[in-house]
């Protein structure tokens, strides 16, 4: 098998388990027993995001730059039906930036996607596994998982949405974004 039809049915593979997370329902006490979180890759650093604050992941989507005075704003994209506004993870979180930015985390009940580098895989953690996270994580980051060898910082993806919400004409730019 050819390296690429590899990695599109790695990717066919992963598209399905994460569509079957929301279309199985869960058993009362495995939603208690666990906290579902998605592994990723911010530049070459190891985060996780709370899978109930994610709507879609995708990979390779095509971002079309739009003018903005906000770095982080790398442009739009369509993403199920949708045209949203594309921010740099990297840059949000204050991270080494990676070469290259494939995925795109389209975040739940919002007309935003955060691009980063990779995307590890799915992960079911005890609740008493995610921590307080110390300041020197930054804002960004409230949590920490941990277990399994693993300490994984966990973005706050309900933070970031209020920050950029927050700034000046940050309300402008999207509403001009959503436009296109």
């Amino acid at each position: 098998m050819a390296p690429r039809d590899a990695l599109e049915n790695r990717l066919i593979e992963l598209r399905q388990s994460f569509d079957r997370a929301f279309a199985e329902p869960l058993l009362d006490e495995r939603a208690d027993a666990t906290v579902e979180l998605l592994a990723i890759r911010v530049g070459r650093d190891p985060y996780a995001v709370r899978l109930s604050e994610v709507g879609a992941i995708e990979a390779d989507r095509t971002i079309t730059p739009v003018p903005s005075d906000h770095a982080e704003l790398l442009g739009i994209a369509g993403l199920r039906g949708t045209v949203v506004a594309v921010f740099d993870l990297a840059r949000l979180l204050g991270a080494p930036e990676a070469e290259e930015v494939r995925w795109l985390l389209l975040a739940q009940g919002a007309p935003l996607a955060f691009a980063f580098s990779g995307f590890d895989g799915q992960l079911s953690v005890a609740p008493e596994a995610i921590i307080a996270a110390d300041a020197s994580q930054g804002s960004r980051v409230r949590e920490v998982a941990r277990g399994g060898g693993l300490s994984l910082p966990v973005i706050a993806l309900a933070g970031l949405i209020a920050a950029l919400d927050g700034r000046p004409r940050a309300r402008a730019e999207l509403a001009e974004a959503r436009r296109w």
